[in-house]
Order: structure tokens, then sequence, then C-alpha cells
């Protein structure tokens, strides 16, 4: 119980930090979304042009967009490391890390897609031993959907590339299971709320999820030692000499 608790006290914090950033920075969260949107509607746009399936236009959507989510992830990134950010350093994430963000999202589209067509195999076979197979695939399908929870933000965050990318999100959910189940509930309520609930909100939908994913990704690398975003020093006045320093230090220790 207490590993699970540890996890679920760090998915409930990460979910509350998120929520407290997305507020204090309401702009970047407002641009993020808005760059993301125009980008989708020209994707979707683009990809209608072709097809007029629902599905494949959908397909293409999601990895479509991922250069545009990439580069939302790392406007985020520099924001939860203190720095100035603007539009610019949204063109220059998408510049950066749009293909590496395209390729693990195609990646994750052929996995999904794989499983789905075995799972709809198995459960409309006869044989009931096949069926019974069908439930692991789901399960299969359920990991790899987790891993959206990573994939982007460690491409950014760790500037990696697609290969490894997969890899480390796959080992994240292995040792992180319950962490990660919470992360993707949270992300889904952010989708269902934003998008479903309150359509008011869309503008803030990829805001609020950038800096959802980037604090879990933060959070659970830390377990390895791993700080992507580097620990805040005591602030420490730039005009005291060392002796001043001491002085103050004694007087501190004094009051105490």
């Amino acid at each position: 119980m207490g590993r699970i608790g540890d996890e679920v006290r760090k998915a409930g914090a990460v979910f509350v930090k998120s929520i407290k950033d997305s507020y204090g920075y309401l702009g970047t969260v407002l641009m993020n979304s808005i760059m993301w949107f125009i980008w989708t509607i020209v994707v979707v746009m683009g990809a209608s042009l072709f097809t007029r399936s629902i599905w494949v236009v959908a397909a293409i959507a999601l990895v479509g967009t991922a250069p545009a989510t990439a580069a939302a992830s790392y406007v985020v990134f520099l924001a939860l490391k203190r720095e100035d950010i603007g539009i610019r350093d949204f063109i220059k994430g998408f510049r950066r890390f749009g293909a590496r963000a395209l390729g693990v999202m195609a990646a994750e589209l052929l996995l999904v897609a794989v499983l789905v067509a075995d799972i709809v195999f198995c459960f409309t076979h006869r044989n009931p031993i096949i069926k019974a197979v069908g439930g692991i695939w789901v399960y299969a399908l359920l990991f790899v959907l987790m891993m959206m929870n990573y994939l982007v933000p460690l491409v950014v965050q760790q500037d990696t590339g697609v290969r490894k990318a997969l890899k480390r999100s796959a080992l994240l959910i292995l040792d992180n299971p319950f962490f990660s189940i919470l992360m993707s509930l949270f992300n889904l309520l952010v989708a269902v709320v934003c998008v479903v609930i309150a359509p008011a909100f869309a503008l803030l939908f990829m805001g609020i999820l950038s800096f959802l994913q980037g604090n879990g990704a933060v959070e659970v690398l830390k377990k390895y030692d791993i700080h992507t975003i580097p620990e805040e020093d005591p602030y420490v006045p730039e005009n005291l000499s060392p002796r001043e320093l001491s002085a103050e230090g004694r007087s501190a220790d004094d009051e105490a």
C-alpha cells in the first residue's frame, strides 16, 4: 500500500500543480491552445481534401497535430524552467521536435491499429479460447494508450529520439503503473471538461494538457534522479559579502 499511496499522492500533486500553473500562465495556455487549434484545423482541412472517412481523417489528425503538440510541450517546458516565452518559442519547438513527434505518434497509431484489429478478430471468433485471448489484447491496448502520457514530453524534455521515447515510456508505465493510470484519467478528465462538458473552455484544452503531461514527466523522472528542471537555489542577496552572510547566519541561529 505504501507504493500505491505514494504514486497516488504524486499524481494528485501533479494535477493540482498543473491547474495552478495553468492559471498562473493563462496567457501561455491560451497561446498554446490557439496555435494548436489553428494547426489542427489546417491538418483536418488538408486531410478532408483526400478522404471523406471520419476515421481516416481522425487518424491523420492524431499524427499530423503531433508537431504542434510538441511545440506546446516545449513552451510549457520553458515555462516550468521559469524562462521567458513567446510565440517564437512555439515555432522553435515546432521546428526542433516536430519530426520526432510525428515519428512517435505514427508508431503509437500503428500499435493501436494492430491491437484494435487483434481485438476485433478475437472477439468475433467462435472459439472461446481465442475470445479469452482478446482480453489480453485489451489490456495491451490500454497500456499503449497510456504511453501517450510520456511520449511527447520525453522527446522534448530529454531531447531524445523516437525509439528511446517509446522504450522509456513503456518502462515508466511498468515501473509507475498507478501514477500512469491516474495521469491518464486526469488527461481524460481535462479533455472531457474542456471539449465535451464545457466547450467554452476548449481554448484552454491543449494548454492545460501540456502542463499536466509536462509536470507528470518531470515528477516521474525525479524517481531516477533525472531532474529535467534544475532545483531552485535559495535566494542569496548579491550585494552581501561573505562576512555579512556569515553574520546573518549567526543572527538567524540566535533567533532560533
